[in-house]
């Protein structure tokens, strides 16, 4: 590899964990491909009024999912990063805001949404959007491997790129703990081993935030009614939202 500075760097392994816009993935000619949801990720910090007590939280609407996520408390007071998933015109028109005008906008639109689940909230960041789209790559060639969203990406509505990405580190640095001594970091057999071991649970949570998003962007119908009721079966049977979030946690 040669830096922009003309610095030559030799490895045996090269690891791609540099984001979906991946420059590693780009310049080893690995493949890629993305399918845009039409839909804008909108995030910032905001100051709660009521403790989010370490629990993330999201409402799902038709024209988009909202999400609240914990983060450590301050002496300004309770912290979360919201994540907001909308429709492209409508997430133009808060991105086209000025800082001021979001300040006021944007509370009010949160107080309606969460129903004041957290009660006051006040915007502590500027505002920031990213396209969502549905992503996958070939995860690695000979001397180099990619790791979280270098290596795909999911619609955020269920909070899990982060421990995709996690699992992706985990697995790739414990095949390469228990490579035979005479193979080399970057030898395929070895790099293969890492993509096998993860192509099913990333397969599974592709498919399954795809269908999430397919679902809570239908209001009405038997579809509707269908996803409402396991909803409501789930939030009432919390054994089930346990085994959910450890199979989610890649536990």
């Amino acid at each position: 590899v040669i830096t922009e500075k003309g610095q030559h760097i030799q490895a045996e392994l090269f690891i791609g964990a540099d984001g979906a816009r991946s420059p590693l993935r780009k310049a080893a000619g690995l493949s890629h491909e993305a399918r845009p949801y039409g839909d804008i990720g909108l995030v910032l910090h905001l100051t709660t009024e009521k403790p989010h007590m370490n629990t993330a939280i999201q409402w799902f609407r038709p024209n988009g999912i909202l999400a609240f996520l914990p983060m450590p408390d301050t002496n300004d007071g309770h912290q979360v990063s919201m994540v907001w998933s909308l429709r492209d015109a409508e997430a133009k028109v808060l991105q086209a805001m000025s800082e001021e005008e979001l300040a006021l906008v944007l509370p009010q639109k949160l107080q309606e949404i969460t129903r004041g689940r957290l009660g006051k909230v006040t915007v502590r960041s500027p505002l920031y959007g990213f396209p969502l789209t549905l992503e996958k790559a070939q995860m690695f060639k000979r001397g180099v491997a990619l790791a979280g969203d270098a290596a795909h990406r999911v619609h955020p509505l269920a909070g899990q790129g982060l421990n995709l990405g996690l699992v992706d580190a985990w697995v790739l640095c414990k095949t390469l703990a228990e490579k035979e001594t005479f193979r080399p970091y970057g030898d395929l057999r070895v790099l293969e081993r890492y993509q096998n071991e993860r192509a099913e649970a990333v397969l599974a949570m592709r498919l399954a935030t795809d269908t999430l998003h397919k679902l809570f962007a239908v209001s009405s119908g038997p579809l509707a009614v269908l996803r409402n009721t396991g909803m409501d079966v789930v939030q009432r049977m919390p054994w089930v939202k346990r085994r959910l979030i450890q199979a989610a946690s890649g536990l």
